[in-house]
């Protein structure tokens, strides 16, 4: 069951579980703050899953992500959050990897954006980009764009945040979209990868904040980020042949 009066939890009774290899994995009841995933209450004590526990309950998650009759990752949690998102937040090597593993078995879980409420609006790209995780926003990109309607691509790429947690410095001089996230963390082969997907340009109306303004060259100049202000208008972000920002867009 999840739990989400408060942050997204999962709770289990104690039970067999049955892992890839067939093999059955005795539990014991508890429960995981997503937020902090793998940690965990186990019998009542405080633990990190680990092994085959932790395949255990990664299979479970994986099961429900893919079961249409399911709506446990459709529930988001006191402040928006779904499940994939707490996930995403709790930024541990195994969180990510669970992530990575659940976007695979269901990729329209990347367009989830968190509900009404100070979030309001940030998607999945958005967590993995603001944690300067490039390799995983690049398999993102790939793998919404192999499997994914196109409609679909485009709207994860022009997501806005809009929530009140991003009036403040620094969200606000972060660009609303994932774009302009990829390119304030400095993450050139995720921009490229969005560019090229033909759907966003980097100065396009929707690639432009709705709140602050700013398209992507705005937020890198508003963080000093000199490097990547060159990078993005000297062409080199560009498909060869297509014109850099002229004047008046800067």
């Amino acid at each position: 069951t999840l739990e989400t009066a408060g942050q997204c939890t999962i709770k289990w009774n104690a039970m067999d579980f049955l892992v890839e290899d067939g093999k059955s994995v005795k539990i014991a009841g508890g429960e995981c703050n997503m937020y902090l995933f793998p940690g965990a209450t186990v019998d009542g004590q405080p633990v990190k899953l680990k092994g085959e526990q932790l395949q255990a309950l990664t299979e479970v998650l994986v099961a429900l992500a893919t079961d249409s009759t399911n709506d446990m990752m459709l529930t988001p949690d006191v402040v928006g959050a779904y499940p994939i998102h707490a996930l995403l937040v709790a930024n541990t090597e195994q969180s990510l990897l669970l992530a990575m593993r659940l976007f695979k078995a269901e990729p329209g879980l990347m367009l989830q954006t968190h509900a009404p409420g100070p979030f309001y609006g940030e998607n999945c790209m958005h967590c993995i980009a603001v944690n300067s995780h490039e390799d995983e926003l690049c398999e993102m990109v790939a793998l919404a764009t192999k499997k994914l309607p196109k409609d679909s691509v485009e709207i994860l790429l022009t997501a806005q945040t809009e929530g009140v947690f991003f009036n403040d410095a620094p969200m606000n001089f972060y660009g609303g979209t994932p774009l302009s996230y990829a390119s304030v963390f400095g993450l050139k082969r995720a921009v490229k990868m969005m560019l090229d997907t033909g759907l966003v340009t980097l100065d396009s109306p929707a690639a432009r904040c709705e709140v602050s303004g700013f398209l992507p060259v705005h937020t890198v100049t508003a963080n000093g980020l000199k490097d990547m202000f060159d990078w993005l208008t000297t062409g080199v972000a560009r498909k060869p042949g297509e014109p850099t920002l002229a004047p008046e867009q800067l």
